[in-house]
């Protein structure tokens, strides 16, 4: 497995590295989900969004908050992730319902408004 371009050293630098995921992922979920969700609601003629931009805002969200929190010691418990398989089956499971539920509810409040995703 190859190295990544930039691996943090200490807390401090781990934890920006987690404040840039979060915005990444909260500018994300804000500009494709909530402004228009609240243009739906508004009933505005036409709506666009993408909820594959939406879900992985969320994992951006999620993963920066974890890394925030726990700082150099979530980052390396990431990387040491990748060598145990159990823990890999474990979060692929887990994105993985997050992703359906995510996918099921957003499209259920959109199409509810009626607007469909292309």
């Amino acid at each position: 497995m190859s190295e990544p371009l930039y691996q943090p050293r200490n807390n401090t630098s781990a934890r920006f590295l987690g404040l840039g995921f979060f915005l990444a992922g909260a500018a994300m979920v804000w500009w494709q989900g909530v402004v228009p969700l609240l243009g739906a609601i508004a009933d505005k003629p036409q709506v666009e969004f993408s909820i594959k931009l939406i879900i992985l805002g969320e994992f951006f969200v999620i993963m920066g908050l974890f890394w925030i929190v726990r700082g150099l010691a979530g980052y390396t418990a990431i990387r040491a992730m990748q060598k145990n398989p159990r823990a890999m089956k474990i979060l692929t499971m887990v994105a993985l319902a997050a992703t359906a539920l995510s996918w099921w509810l957003l499209t259920h409040i959109f199409e509810s408004y009626g607007y469909f995703s292309t």
